[in-house]
């Protein structure tokens, strides 16, 4: 099955690159914003990272799906049955290259935003209740005082029920 993965791989290589290109311009537009010390730079450069993180998560499943619908429908489709490989091995290397693409790279992109958020909040200095109002609305951990633990365990949370969805949205 890796083998096959690493097909999937080499097929949505540029895309994946150009995710990561965009995450790499944001955060070098973050970074400035902070050594320019230009507020504003950086929050549109956060909204942006958090944008882009939904975006490329749901960009990713649409375009898995459609992909492999659109290969299925193709005259030479049922040529991708005929390998001597088990139908069901390549039917899940495409549905599990997909689920772990989709949530690596929303792990990635939720990962920079995070950080990024707690180091503006922590630079801006908000009042207590404040920083509570943000962390109710996002439910994205940014209290000062939550442990790694706790992190840990709302991001494995997150994460099981996003592949739960990707996996019953393919099924």
């Amino acid at each position: 099955m890796l083998k096959l993965m690493k097909y999937e791989f080499r097929k949505w290589r540029v895309t994946l690159l150009a995710l990561l290109a965009g995450l790499a311009g944001l955060e070098l537009g973050f970074i400035a914003g902070v050594k320019l010390e230009k507020p504003q730079l950086m929050i549109v450069c956060l909204s942006l990272i958090m944008v882009l993180t939904f975006a490329a998560f749901a960009y990713l499943v649409i375009a898995g799906i459609a992909g492999y619908s659109q290969e299925l429908r193709e005259k030479c489709g049922y040529l991708i049955f005929m390998a001597p490989v088990r139908s069901i091995s390549i039917v899940l290397s495409k549905l599990l290259f997909i689920a772990l693409v989709a949530l690596a790279a929303t792990a990635l992109f939720g990962t920079a935003g995070w950080l990024d958020a707690r180091y503006l909040l922590a630079r801006s200095h908000l009042d207590a209740q404040t920083l509570d109002s943000l962390n109710a609305m996002l439910r994205f951990g940014l209290k000062t005082d939550a442990t790694v633990q706790q992190i840990l365990q709302m991001a494995g949370f997150s994460a099981a029920s996003v592949l739960l969805e990707v996996l019953l949205t393919m099924c």
